[in-house]
C-alpha cells in the first residue's frame, strides 16, 4: 500500500507523484481533506442523506413527533 497525494479542483484530481509503473491495477481509498466548504447546506439532500445513515428511524418515534429537529439544529 502506499499514499500518493494530490488535489481535487473542477471535478478533477491530478496527482502530485506518480504511481509506480510495476502498479498495473489497484484500489483506491481517496480522503478528502476540503480547502473551503459551502457554508449552505442543501436540506432535502441532507434530509436524504439522514435517512441512508439509518439513524432516521432513531428520531422518528412518537417522542419527538413534535420536534422540528431542522430547526433545533439551525438548519432553518
Amino acid at each position: 500500500m502506499i499514499a500518493i497525494k494530490g488535489v481535487y479542483e473542477n471535478e478533477q484530481i491530478k496527482l502530485y507523484d506518480k504511481i509506480p509503473s510495476y502498479i498495473k491495477k489497484a484500489k483506491l481509498i481517496v480522503i478528502i481533506e476540503p480547502e473551503e466548504i459551502e457554508k449552505k447546506i442543501n436540506i432535502s439532500e441532507s434530509e436524504d442523506d439522514f435517512r441512508l445513515l439509518g439513524v432516521y428511524n432513531f428520531f422518528n418515534t412518537e417522542d419527538d413527533k413534535n420536534i422540528d429537529w431542522e430547526e433545533c439544529f439551525g438548519l432553518k
